[in-house]
């Protein structure tokens, strides 16, 4: 019962709200703006990306040449002429081996992460100012992500491609 009054209450409060905010803007030019879209398609998403792989590669190679240690352990573990003794050692190395790449794995992903949004953030910042400044040519009054909309008419301002222009521009 309670459970149902809440959401009642956060339904109410929801049609409240966005009659409140279309009110409060229906004299206002509103825009909007597919941020994924202009991720994809900005010169600086793919520059930020070969930035984080090639600092990041050396650590990928010595991933690789572990990883190419660990399948020749494997492929000698199948050997059957091997003794039990040398069967037990490279067993051994060959969980060595393993532990260590998951470590290295998680230190690299980890690294490539901290990178990524360093990048990211940079990013951010340049497109933030893009969508303020081609906001401000086109007279508009609020700029929505478009990913967040659930209806828009035929006929609303898309930004997207203008913000696109403009960040890659801006280099």
């Amino acid at each position: 019962m309670l459970k149902s009054l809440s959401s009642l209450a956060l339904g109410v409060s929801l049609v409240l709200g966005t009659a409140a905010f279309t009110e409060a803007y229906a004299d206002s030019k509103v825009a909007t703006v597919s941020v994924p879209y202009v991720y994809s398609k900005i010169p600086q998403s793919k520059a930020a990306e070969d930035k984080v792989n090639k600092a990041t590669a050396s650590k990928a190679k010595a991933l690789d040449k572990l990883q190419s240690e660990g399948a020749a352990l494997q492929k000698a573990l199948g050997d059957s002429k091997l003794s039990a003794d040398e069967r037990a050692k490279k067993q051994r190395e060959l969980q060595l081996i393993e532990t260590e790449l998951q470590v290295k794995y998680s230190e690299l992903r980890e690294e490539q992460q901290k990178l990524m949004f360093k990048e990211k953030t940079e990013i951010d910042k340049k497109i933030q100012a893009a969508i303020d400044s081609v906001a401000k040519q086109n007279n508009v009054d609020v700029v929505i992500r478009a990913e967040s909309l659930l209806y828009i008419s035929n006929d609303s301002i898309d930004l997207s491609e203008k913000v696109i222009e403009n960040v890659s521009r801006a280099k």
